[in-house]
């Protein structure tokens, strides 16, 4: 399994309209911005779980999602309500907080 293009294609066009709709974006920069930031993402994720206390507290992260394994199958009935897409963004800025400690900053800058 080629786990970058899998998780590229996740991103089905349907949510990235519905993304770059909430971002008040184009489709073409949210698209090109997940091209690059995937990699970045799938690196620091494997980076973190490489490490015991690293996996467990990204494994805990997830199961307080509440999503179950299937965050990216969803994606697009998620972005359908600002609300939803307002707790993906909190969401995401957990994950950034967890994968890049203090490098992080707030997803929506």
């Amino acid at each position: 399994m080629d786990l970058l293009p899998t998780v590229r294609n996740s991103f089905s066009n349907a949510a990235v309209v519905r993304a770059a709709s909430h971002l008040g974006e184009a489709e073409g920069p949210v698209r090109r911005g997940l091209d690059q930031a995937i990699p970045t993402v799938l690196a620091a994720i494997l980076q973190r779980i490489a490490e015991p206390e690293g996996a467990e507290s990204f494994i805990a992260l997830l199961a307080d999602s509440h999503h179950h394994g299937h965050l990216l199958a969803d994606l697009p009935a998620i972005l359908s309500s600002r609300h939803s897409a307002q707790a993906m963004l909190a969401l995401g800025e957990r994950i950034t907080r967890v994968l890049f400690a203090d490098l992080a900053f707030p997803v929506s800058q």
